[in-house]
């Protein structure tokens, strides 16, 4: 019976030395099925190359086709002339000081501004506001040719 007994043990222990060799044979299969996954992951895709253009080289053999030169074409460009912007006639009254001096601004460019000395005295000061125009003697006078408001000669500075 000690045989029988031996023969169990000995079976047994060969019984877990296969157990464990396959274990590690299951062990090792995995882990290089894990490797290999990770490394696929890594890879870079491989970049498609772009196709090189060909550019073709000179050579010495004379050809029959035509060649297309191209040259600059220089076109005459007209500059605008300048534009002469004149100043309206008509100017706004603003307001008169007490030596009599008026001052008036020009209705198309509010930025230029005109004094000019009161003509009429005895005639009543025009309000602020009132539209004159302005004639080739320096004369303002008020719009309408009214006699209501005083004139004026314009200053020159």
């Amino acid at each position: 019976m000690e045989t029988g007994a031996q023969e169990s043990v000995v079976n047994r222990k060969i019984l877990a030395l296969v157990a464990v060799v396959l274990a590690l044979i299951l062990i090792a299969i995995c882990y290089l099925g894990i490797l290999l996954i990770r490394s696929r992951q890594t890879v870079q895709p491989a970049r498609q190359q772009l196709a090189q253009t060909e550019i073709p080289l000179p050579t010495s053999v004379i050809s029959a086709k035509p060649v297309g030169i191209f040259l600059p074409v220089v076109v005459k460009v007209e500059t605008p002339k300048a534009v002469i912007v004149q100043t309206s006639n008509v100017w706004r009254f603003i307001s008169i000081d007490a030596n009599e001096i008026g001052t008036f601004e020009n209705v198309g460019d509010p930025s230029k501004r005109l004094l000019a000395k009161c003509k009429d005295p005895n005639r009543p000061a025009p309000y602020a506001g009132e539209l004159y125009t302005l004639y080739e003697q320096g004369i303002l006078k008020p719009q309408g040719d009214s006699k209501k408001f005083q004139r004026f000669e314009v200053i020159n500075r």
